[in-house]
């Protein structure tokens, strides 16, 4: 991270201060590493809610560093404060929390192997930071940093269901994952549930950027940001897909098939380099179509990279997926409907209630007519049978 800083500045053109801070940004990775024995340790004992209110300590104390040095004077520098306090606080909290300590032999060499795992599954995380972030570095250098701007506000309307309704639950899937390796039913039951529940979620998030980018918006940040709507249609698609795309992570990594799972991110690299190449000419919308399109083809391939290192099968991969398909797909349906039927309704908080009554009955009306999906809430709220 410290290496990279000053070249990743100067690739944007920013050539005094940014290199710096981002090199000093950088230095926060010593502490996040450090951090992931003790965080995967409390995650196979089964203490995700732990994790969660030390994460949220962690950001607490990040976010008191970077007032304090805002405060100071510290200028852009307060973000550098703000990263490497949190890094540093998460990373003393979860090793308080954990109790196992390493101990230090010289001669024991069975370091060695960890160290491959590591570095393969540092590989990986590399080349899918790479994969979320190409549509943006493509457009910031073909189209200036005003449309940056732009494109980058609409993808945060997407990423951030992504991030917190879906991402945290990953490194509990997989601690859960390598515990039933030796049942194979279990194993399967587990993975199901899993990507059911997760599917219900970047659904129902899909949902309203398909269908409402325009509302989504001006909800959220005003009028002047609704150029972005297309950004935030295309980039709702690669919501939807989230899960899938996860899946191979969750399975090549219970199992240990990092070389694979590198190889699987190497290959989400290059659809979207060559959808960004092909799509530049024609502007930002164009990008995020075509990193939807590349979205969907790599979540295609998931099955085929894990085919023969599990035993998930296709209908594994897909039948978890048919009744949130069909049940959200009835409120994209739904919503079509109320707009067309008010498409100017004034004011904005007005048409944003009528929507908004119109998904709670379309959920209550699911939720007492089809039983099966009555049973999935309840087995993902209560994670039982």
């Amino acid at each position: 991270g410290v290496m990279l800083g000053a070249p990743t500045g100067w690739f944007f053109g920013e050539r005094e201060t940014v290199p710096w801070v981002l090199a000093a940004m950088g230095s926060s990775f010593v502490f996040s590493g450090a951090a992931a024995p003790a965080v995967g340790l409390l995650y196979r004992e089964h203490q995700a809610g732990l994790v969660a209110i030390l994460e949220a300590a962690a950001m607490a104390a990040g976010a008191i560093g970077a007032v304090a040095a805002a405060w100071a004077g510290w200028g852009v520098w307060s973000l550098v404060a703000l990263t490497v306090t949190q890094e540093f606080a998460a990373c003393l909290l979860m090793w308080r929390a954990c109790p196992w300590r390493p101990a230090l032999d010289t001669g024991d060499t069975r370091w060695r192997p960890l160290l491959g795992f590591g570095a393969r599954l540092s590989g990986y995380q590399l080349a899918t930071y790479v994969t979320r972030i190409l549509d943006q570095v493509t457009v910031g250098r073909t189209a200036g940093a005003a449309a940056l701007g732009l494109y980058g506000r609409g993808a945060q309307v997407p990423n951030l269901p992504s991030q917190f309704g879906l991402a945290p639950f990953t490194p509990w899937i997989v601690a859960s994952l390598s515990q039933r390796r030796d049942s194979t039913d279990e194993y399967r039951r587990f993975f199901c549930d899993a990507l059911n529940s997760l599917l219900h979620v970047s659904f129902a998030a899909a949902v309203v950027c398909i269908v409402l980018p325009d509302l989504t918006l001006l909800l959220l940040f005003g009028s002047q940001w609704l150029p972005a709507a297309p950004v935030v249609r295309w980039l709702g698609v690669v919501l939807a897909l989230q899960p899938w795309l996860m899946a191979p992570y969750w399975l090549l990594n219970a199992q240990g098939e990092v070389r694979r799972l590198m190889g699987w991110s190497v290959v989400g690299v290059g659809l979207m380099a060559a959808a960004c190449f092909v799509a530049y000419p024609f502007g930002p919308a164009a990008i995020a179509r075509a990193a939807a399109g590349a979205t969907v083809v790599h979540a295609t391939l998931g099955p085929l990279f894990c085919a023969g290192r599990t035993v998930i099968g296709l209908r594994e991969w897909w039948h978890p997926a048919v009744l949130p398909l069909l049940v959200h797909g009835g409120l994209a349906a739904a919503w079509c409907g109320t707009t067309a039927l008010s498409p100017t309704l004034q004011p904005i908080l007005a048409r944003f209630a009528v929507l908004l009554g119109a998904g709670v009955v379309y959920y209550a009306a699911m939720f007492l007519l089809v039983p099966r999906l009555r049973t999935e809430l309840r087995q993902h709220i209560f994670w039982s049978r």
